[in-house]
């Protein structure tokens, strides 16, 4: 083996110094690339070949020499970058492991790190060569299903979401137990929405359920409930004695003077008698109390309404609620006239107060829409609740499993009716959530408590809402686009889909930040952010490249000095071959 063969080796040891120099300057070039991942390349030894006749040496050593170096593999770092924040809701960056998962404009599909995304004309979301961004969009059941399989994700910008009329509504509200029953009324509120997406009040109305008594002393004396208004010639316990009686029948006389002139017997001219003689034995009492008196009789009632312990009576009644129609939903097209406590009680008195007709109260004009009784446990909790059938039907529908009473109205707006049905695509009414336990039994769990504290509701809440636009949008770590409209609601529009692989050595780069499957890297896997090995998404954030200048720069040194020690065996051996020509002279 001669001179020659250093020359092809030195040649080898330029070439592959060379190619790593081309992927050093690939990094740098790329040091400000969003979501690139570097590169660094491994070299290998080529074929050796026998150094003379015999392989190997006496001592049985193979006996070889090197034929130079190759370039063994060029390996992607796909280690993780920084992150940069931005202002843009659309930038999105991979935290962990996995792409994102692209639908590429000239056919096929990409996976990329790169997370600079924008919405084009038609909504779809973009990178900047316009390949479309894959995941999952909402249903129009408001379902984000990733089982249907990742398509064009594509967001309802411009779009107009229609109106949900409300199902629910529910109020976290306490009841004074110890408030008089004239000062018990106690009123809450809360704005629901019809089909049309208008708004609406439905009020609730507490006051202490009553019975009507009659006067004790109205009853026959005969009655067992009877008892006079007045008790007559009672003991008095303030009695004190109409006269004082003294030791003597008279009082000392304050003025007198002796009969007689002292010392004589001279009878004294301004004689005064040492005793009064009042007229009778005795002088009046000042703290006199007579010994009997009239007092009135506990047990003696006026006639009129009475508290029932522990008992609530409840009205939800609504303003703007079509009277007539929603007396037609209750099944009675004659809703009898209101009454209320402070009327003079009727000939036979009510046991429940009825406000179903439409009138006027408290300077409001109503409609009521349900009514029924709140029952307390000792303990403040609610025990029982049962709502009235105020239409004509005998309806068994007032109230759901968990005895929440159930809501039904026509508004005069003309928007679809909340009406119960067994059939649950066609039940819009809507319910009011005072039990959210799981049974009406021991796992029941009541927002709805009565206390010696101030009546007052600390929360309400219901789930209808009104038409509206998207106004802004964000992405949460687990993907999922969030759009916030103008109607006050924040759900999810979309998610984002993600790929992950077996090897992702093994993927192919072509170009635009994008790489391709092939046989080494596996097929891609698409699922969702933070699920089976896929990392999280950032958004806001852009991945930047993941290049590191003073690691380049070494490696730079590093193959220049490769470089140079090549380029001095071609030298030595051009020298070497000159001095062999130069034998012959």
């Amino acid at each position: 083996m001669g001179i020659a063969s250093a020359f092809y080796t030195a040649l080898s040891g330029l070439s592959v110094n060379s190619s790593a120099l081309t992927v050093i300057g690939n990094n740098l070039a790329n040091l400000n690339t969003i979501g690139f991942k570097g590169s660094s390349t491994t070299f290998q030894d080529l074929f050796s070949s026998n150094l003379g006749a015999s392989a190997f040496q006496g001592n049985g050593n193979p006996s070889q020499v090197g034929l130079g170096a190759m370039v063994g593999a060029v390996m992607q770092n796909f280690g993780q970058s920084t992150f940069q924040s931005t202002s843009n809701f659309m930038d999105m960056a991979v935290q962990g492991n996995g792409f994102f998962y692209m639908k590429l404009v000239n056919g096929g599909f990409g996976h990329t790190r790169s997370g600079n995304f924008t919405i084009n004309q038609e909504g779809f979301v973009v990178d900047p060569a316009g390949n479309r961004l894959q995941g999952y969009n909402r249903t129009t059941d408001g379902r984000i299903d990733a089982a249907y399989g990742a398509v064009d994700i594509k967001l309802p910008i411009g779009e107009t979401i229609p109106a949900v009329s409300t199902k629910n509504i529910s109020f976290t509200t306490n009841l004074d137990a110890s408030v008089p029953v004239n000062e018990s009324k106690y009123t809450t509120s809360v704005q629901v929405y019809d089909s049309l997406g208008t708004r609406h009040s439905v009020m609730i109305t507490y006051e202490m359920a009553t019975r009507w008594v009659d006067a004790t002393d109205s009853l026959p004396i005969t009655d067992p409930d009877y008892a006079a208004k007045m008790l007559i010639n009672q003991p008095n316990p303030n009695y004190k004695p109409e006269w004082l009686d003294p030791p003597t029948n008279s009082v000392p006389n304050p003025a007198w003077e002796g009969e007689f002139l002292p010392g004589t017997a001279t009878p004294n001219p301004n004689y005064i008698p040492e005793w009064l003689d009042p007229p009778t034995n005795s002088v009046p009492n000042p703290a006199y109390n007579p010994q009997l008196i009239d007092i009135p009789n506990p047990l003696w009632r006026d006639a009129g309404y009475r508290a029932i312990p522990n008992t609530w009576r409840y009205y939800v009644w609504a303003p703007d609620a079509d009277p007539t129609a929603t007396a037609s939903l209750m099944g009675t097209t004659d809703p009898p006239p209101a009454t209320i406590g402070s009327n003079p009680p009727p000939t036979v008195p009510p046991d429940n107060i009825n406000l179903q007709a439409p009138t006027t109260r408290w300077g409001i004009d109503y409609f009521t829409l349900a009514e029924g009784t709140i029952t307390f446990a000792s303990n403040g909790a609610v025990q029982s609740v049962v709502a009235k059938d105020i239409g004509d039907t005998g309806s068994t529908d007032l109230q759901d499993t968990l005895d929440n009473p159930r809501l039904q109205v026509q508004w005069d707006n003309g928007s679809a009716a909340h009406k119960y049905s067994t059939i649950s695509a066609d039940n819009t009414s809507i319910v009011w959530k005072l039990n959210t336990g799981i049974d009406n039994g021991a796992n029941a769990f009541w927002l709805l408590t009565q206390t010696s504290t101030a009546s007052g509701t600390s929360n309400s809440s219901q789930d209808g809402f009104g038409a509206g636009t998207i106004k802004s949008m964000t992405v949460d770590q687990n993907g999922f686009i969030v759009g916030t409209f103008s109607n006050g609601q924040t759900y999810p529009v979309a998610r984002v889909a993600m790929s992950i692989f077996t090897n992702n050595n093994g993927l192919q780069k072509v170009g635009e930040n994008i790489w391709k499957e092939t046989i080494a890297s596996g097929p891609a896997n698409i699922g969702t952010a933070n699920d089976v090995g896929r990392g999280s998404i950032l958004g806001s954030h852009l991945e930047m490249s993941n290049v590191d200048v003073a690691d380049e720069f070494t490696r730079l040194i590093i193959t220049q000095r490769g470089y140079q020690a090549n380029s001095r065996i071609v030298t030595t051996s051009d020298e070497m071959m000159q001095e062999t020509l130069a034998l012959k002279r």
